[in-house]
């Protein structure tokens, strides 16, 4: 838990501190902010939805076979 809250204040802590640098106007930075943010938001729900979705080429995920155990 710690871990992700110092990830998350250090990331938010560098683009704070790249706004204040950015050469660029600030409509331009916003634009290539929320751009880049998008992008971000894509890769995120293609990695999370990516196990949502049954890979059939993975032979893990093919269901294992019961074998028939003899009986004692």
């Amino acid at each position: 838990m710690k871990t992700t809250v110092g990830l998350i204040a250090g990331i938010a802590l560098g683009i704070g501190i790249g706004l204040l640098i950015a050469p660029d106007k600030g409509s331009e930075t916003r634009k290539k902010l929320a751009d880049s943010a998008g992008d971000w938001m894509g890769k995120l729900k293609d990695f999370f939805g990516a196990g949502e979705q049954e890979d059939i080429s993975h032979p893990r995920s093919k269901p294992r076979q019961q074998t028939p155990r003899a009986a004692t």
